[in-house]
C-alpha cells in the first residue's frame, strides 16, 4: 500500500490588533514538486514537525520550537520572500536542504535570532541577514555552499563551516561584503567559525602591541576565525578593497609588504602570519597554515632587504614531464644574492610541507615536482598537479639581512 502523508496545520482567527498566524502542532509535509506559500506569521510549536521536500515561501515572521527538516535525497528549498521586515527565531532544530534569502525592503530585512543549518546551498539573492545583534548562527554542513553574495546581500554575524572542504565565509557588515576564505583541511571532522567586523580593532587589540616587523595595521576592519572541531589547521585568504573598507595605505605598493596578521591572545601582541599576494584578485593568503586562531586583519610588514638584489627572479611554473621546458622550480640570481646560503620550502594547498632543502640549486638540488623523502607525507613521489606555495629564505650575498619571499607555484 502506498504511504500517504497528511499535512496538519491550523490557522488561528484573531482580532484586528494581533497579526494572524499559521500554527503547526502536528506533522506538516511538503512533497516534491509541491509549492506552499505562508503569508501570515508561521509558528511551528514544540510538538510540530515540518518536512519540506518541495518549495516553501515565507513572507512573515518564522518561529520554530519543534523540528524543521527534509529528506536528504530530495532537493527542497525554503525561501524567505517579500518586502517586509522578518524575524527567524525559536529554540527548535531548524535544518534546510536549500535556503534562499530574497528580501528587498528594509536596511536589515532579516533578523536571525536562532541557529539554522544548510545542507546544500544558501542563495543570498537579495537582502542582508543580520545575526550579530541577535545571537543568531548560520551553519553550513559538510558539502554546503552559497551563491550570489555581494554588498547588498550577505550574512552579518557568525558562521560555522563543518567539513574538510575549502570554504568562503559569506560575511559582511555595514553594507560591505567582506569574505574570509579557508583552504581545504584534509580532516572531515574540521569545524571553523568565522565572522567579519567593520570596526577598528585597536580598542580591544592595541595596535601598539605588535611584532617588530609589523609597521601599519588595518584600522577599519578585522575578521575572527575560531577552530571548533578537529586538529587540522587552515590556510587563510583575505581580500582588500582600498576604495571602500581597507585603508589605501595598507594596499599600497610594494604589494609584497601586505601580510595577514593575528592577535596572539596568549602574549597580547599582533604577530605576522605571512602573505602571498594575488594582485589581480586583490587577495592575501598565508603561505602555510596559520599558527593560531582568533582575530585577523591585514597589515604592512617590513620585508628585510625588500630590494636587496635585483638579480633575483622566481619562475613559478613547473612542468614535470621531462620535455626540457620548466622541468624544475627555477630561481635566477640565487648565487649572486645569497652565496648559496638559502632555504626553499614548498607547501600544498592544505598547508602540508611537501619539500624543503637548503642551498637550493647547488649540484642539481632543485624541486622537480616530487615530494622530499624527508617530509611528513613520506616517500619520494610525484606530486599531483595544482597550486602550491613556496617560501624562499636567503641571506648573505649583496644583502646584509635575511630575505623572506613567498608566492604561488603552479605544478602541471
Amino acid at each position: 500500500m502506498k504511504n500517504i502523508r497528511i499535512i496538519v496545520f491550523f490557522i488561528l482567527s484573531v482580532n484586528m490588533s494581533i497579526k494572524a498566524q499559521v500554527v503547526n502542532i502536528g506533522e506538516m509535509v511538503v512533497n516534491p514538486n509541491t509549492v506552499v506559500g505562508i503569508v501570515s506569521d508561521f509558528d511551528n510549536q514544540l510538538s510540530g514537525t515540518v518536512l519540506n521536500d518541495g518549495e516553501v515561501y515565507i513572507w512573515s515572521d518564522f518561529k520554530n520550537e519543534g523540528l524543521i527538516t527534509f529528506s536528504p535525497e530530495q532537493d527542497g528549498i525554503t525561501v524567505f520572500e517579500g518586502k517586509e521586515h522578518q524575524k527567524i527565531e525559536g529554540n527548535g532544530s531548524t535544518g534546510f536542504q536549500n535556503l534562499r534569502f530574497n528580501k528587498s525592503s528594509s536596511e536589515i530585512p532579516i533578523e536571525l535570532h536562532t541557529e539554522i543549518s544548510v545542507a546544500l546551498k544558501a542563495y543570498f539573492t537579495t537582502g542582508i541577514v543580520s545575526a550579530e545583534d541577535y545571537e543568531g548562527l548560520l551553519v553550513f554542513e559538510k558539502g554546503a555552499a552559497h551563491a550570489n553574495t555581494n554588498n547588498s546581500s550577505y550574512f552579518d554575524g557568525s558562521i560555522i563551516k563543518n567539513g574538510d572542504e575549502a570554504f568562503i565565509f559569506p560575511t559582511g557588515q555595514n553594507g560591505y561584503y567582506r569574505n574570509l576564505e579557508i583552504a581545504a583541511t584534509k580532516e572531515v571532522i574540521s569545524s571553523f567559525k568565522g565572522s567579519y567586523y567593520y570596526k577598528n580593532s585597536n580598542e580591544f587589540y592595541p595596535h601598539s602591541n605588535k611584532a617588530g616587523a609589523i609597521n601599519l595595521i588595518n584600522e577599519n576592519e578585522y575578521w575572527v576565525l575560531e577552530r571548533l572541531g578537529g586538529n587540522a589547521n587552515a590556510i587563510l585568504t583575505i581580500s582588500w578593497d582600498e576604495l571602500t573598507t581597507t585603508p589605501s595605505a595598507i594596499a599600497a605598493a610594494p604589494l609584497e609588504e601586505i601580510h595577514i596578521v593575528r592577535w596572539n591572545a596568549d602574549e597580547n601582541i599582533w604577530v605576522d602570519e605571512g602573505g602571498v599576494v594575488n594582485e589581480y584578485e586583490k587577495t592575501v593568503s598565508t603561505p602555510i597554515s596559520v599558527s593560531g586562531y582568533g582575530v585577523f586583519t591585514l597589515a604592512r610588514v617590513s620585508i628585510s632587504g625588500i630590494v636587496p638584489c635585483n638579480k633575483l627572479v622566481v619562475y613559478n611554473a613547473v612542468s614535470a614531464n621531462g620535455d626540457g621546458l620548466n622541468d624544475y622550480f627555477k630561481i635566477d640570481g640565487l648565487k649572486s644574492c645569497s652565496d648559496g646560503n638559502n632555504k626553499v620550502q614548498i607547501y600544498d594547498r592544505w598547508g602540508v610541507k611537501v619539500y624543503e632543502t637548503n642551498n637550493y640549486d647547488e649540484n642539481g638540488n632543485v624541486f622537480r615536482g616530487y615530494s622530499d623523502a624527508k617530509n611528513i607525507i613520506g616517500g619520494t613521489k610525484l606530486l599531483p598537479a595544482g597550486t602550491y606555495f613556496y617560501v624562499l629564505t636567503i641571506s648573505g650575498g649583496s644583502s646584509s639581512q635575511a630575505i623572506n619571499k613567498t608566492g604561488y607555484l603552479y605544478l602541471n
